[in-house]
């Protein structure tokens, strides 16, 4: 347990053990007892499996969606099997603090899955196609602030500026936790610089509580929907209709 004298408020004592209890061991001398006991909860790891991006080599092959023709771009691929020889998709990666929903605005060139990456470029990186186009959960690796958590639509592919959590079951309870003012104390316990990795995500705890299940992942849809309605209310949304004010 902490403890402080009167006379000295920045003395601390704390048990060595309680660090082996975060993932990481971080020297948080400041974590209560009750933030220590969240770390007895399953891991994240256990809903979610999240991949680091594609890396191009270069940012010749990625552009904003409105830079390209909009006929060779495919918005709505399901698999890998759905490209054809389009040559622009949707990618995510990372962007302004926007929680929820949004920052869809770049596409990467990965003609015939990367072909002239392949030919051109030495240090690149590409993805198993079998992740390509899922549904799932993004966030921008590199902040400025703070972290923000994102649902990513079916038909997008994640840069290595924006991972992307895969997960089918409770994505949306998931995605309200990730949002949550909890995870931002956490995220300053395991990691407190401004470099999120895939392990800084995968290693927060979760309690999962079925008696609120429902409720929580109804008002992450509500967001989710107030998000996407501003993103798309601006002609850089690839969805922009009208503004809302005509």
């Amino acid at each position: 347990m902490n403890t402080a004298t009167a006379e000295n408020k920045i003395m601390y004592t704390v048990n060595a053990q309680n660090f082996s209890k975060i993932p990481g061991s971080p020297i948080a001398y400041w974590v209560s007892n009750d933030t220590l006991a969240v770390y007895c909860n399953p891991s994240l790891s256990k809903y979610i499996v999240c991949k680091s991006g594609i890396m191009t080599g270069s940012e010749d092959f990625i552009r904003l969606w409105f830079e390209s023709s909009i006929y060779n771009i495919k918005f709505d691929c399901q698999s890998h099997l759905d490209m054809g020889d389009y040559t622009w998709f949707p990618l995510n990666s990372g962007g302004e603090f926007r929680k929820w929903y949004g920052n869809n605005s770049k596409i990467i060139n990965l003609w015939h899955n990367g072909a002239t990456i392949k030919a051109t470029i030495k240090n690149y990186r590409l993805r198993d196609e079998r992740y390509y186009f899922k549904e799932g959960i993004t966030w921008g690796r590199i902040t400025s602030s703070q972290i923000a958590f994102r649902e990513v639509v079916a038909g997008s592919l994640f840069g290595d500026a924006g991972p992307i959590g895969f997960i089918s079951n409770k994505r949306k309870y998931v995605l309200a936790f990730l949002c949550s003012k909890v995870v931002k104390s956490l995220t300053q316990v395991t990691n407190p610089t401004l470099n999120f990795q895939v392990h800084d995500i995968m290693n927060l705890p979760l309690c999962l509580s079925d008696d609120y299940e429902k409720d929580i992942e109804n008002l992450a849809q509500l967001n989710i929907n107030i998000s996407k309605s501003d993103w798309d209310s601006f002609e850089t949304s690839w969805d922009f209709k009208k503004h809302p004010l005509i």
